[in-house]
């Protein structure tokens, strides 16, 4: 650890341990695969000696790197597009894990200060200009419960256009009141936060970072009032379709709606209808109606793997994300609190909101 140490006293010290970090993280990393399921007993072994020279390398520098994150040498800045340097929003586009940008004008639309979006990033003083991590915030009324709704492009304050979209449509945020964009906004959506620096994995910055700018928005905006998180479910696919292919169909005699439920993984009664999810079905594919539970769940999950029928999605189709909503809800639920590994949520986003005190 000593030689860490004076690393961080010397010019790019710093960044040269960062990169260090990400190198033994990607060896430990496929030493791991390869001590485990490699199918070569003698090279199984070499991999598990080399794993456990390297093990006590990787938590030497951990912990230097641990210490060095430490909140006392932290600062957290507000990025904007007429201040923040070139190269600062370089590594925004760079590393955006996220909601990818889709161009110039993308950039300019998250960092361009504006009453409905905010970004901020976490530095350190030596690591010049560039970003550990990094959050985007959109300043919303109510809260949004879908991510198209603040992702929308068009016009230069087409982000958060709720009123664009149906009253009754059901991806309304369900506290939108209603009225114009340039409604007051209370509330603070934390949507998209992103590392750039992989040597730094495992050691936690997104927490500070967050309590930051949630500081710093309640000193400039008083008017917020609520914060929340909108954030991906990364693992849910590939959960969902193992899920499926290894659960049994069910008796054939079984309730359609607690059988449909069950190949999603909830159990017990719930608000799936499966005679009104094949309905939707058939209309959206323009198909002939079919009801039986296998052909439901597949056509779920074909819809899921390909969202868009032509140039219409799935969500966009009223009756179909009604029939959808209480089915995805319950199996999300399900695969958020009740699947484990190790102890913890299968789901790494999850973990990480419970790290930072949600639940």
């Amino acid at each position: 650890e000593r030689w860490f140490q004076r690393m961080l006293a010397v010019p790019d010290g710093a960044k040269s341990l960062i990169t260090m970090r990400a190198h033994l993280l990607s060896c430990t990393g496929a030493l791991g695969k390869v001590a485990k399921s490699a199918g070569d007993e003698a090279l199984r072994a070499e991999a598990k000696q080399l794993l456990d020279d390297v093990d006590p390398v990787v938590s030497s520098l951990t912990a230097v790197l641990r210490e060095w994150t430490s909140a006392a040498w932290l600062t957290i800045d507000e990025l904007s597009w007429s201040k923040t340097p070139a190269m600062v929003a370089e590594q925004m586009v760079r590393h955006e894990a996220v909601h990818k940008f889709s161009g110039l004008e993308d950039v300019k639309r998250r960092m361009q200060p504006s009453p409905h979006r905010r970004a901020f990033a976490l530095f350190h003083p030596a690591v010049i200009a560039e970003p550990l991590t990094m959050v985007v915030v959109a300043l919303t009324h109510g809260i949004a419960d879908n991510v198209d709704s603040i992702l929308r492009t068009g016009g230069s304050d087409a982000l958060l256009d709720f009123a664009a979209v149906p009253h009754s449509h059901p991806l309304k945020p369900s506290g939108y009141a209603g009225g114009a964009t340039d409604v007051a906004p209370d509330t603070a959506i934390f949507y998209s936060i992103t590392s750039t620096q992989s040597g730094l994995r495992g050691i936690e910055l997104g927490n500070g970072l967050i309590k930051g700018a949630v500081k710093q928005i309640q000193r400039s905006s008083p008017g917020i009032q609520q914060f929340s998180t909108l954030s991906p479910i990364p693992g849910y696919g590939g959960w969902l379709t193992q899920h499926v292919r290894s659960s049994s169909p069910g008796a054939p005699d079984a309730d359609a709606n607690i059988a449909l439920a069950a190949r999603f993984g909830v159990s017990g009664a719930t608000d799936v209808d499966a005679t009104e999810l094949a309905d939707a079905f058939a209309s959206y594919l323009d198909t002939a109606v079919a009801n039986g539970t296998e052909d439901v769940t597949a056509n779920v999950l074909n819809t899921l793997a390909n969202p868009r029928r032509g140039s219409v999605a799935w969500w966009e189709s009223q009756r179909l994300a009604n029939a959808m909503r209480p089915l995805l809800t319950a199996s999300v639920q399900h695969y958020l609190t009740s699947v484990k590994r190790r102890g913890k949520a299968f789901d790494p986003v999850t973990n990480f909101h419970v790290r930072n005190g949600a639940w």
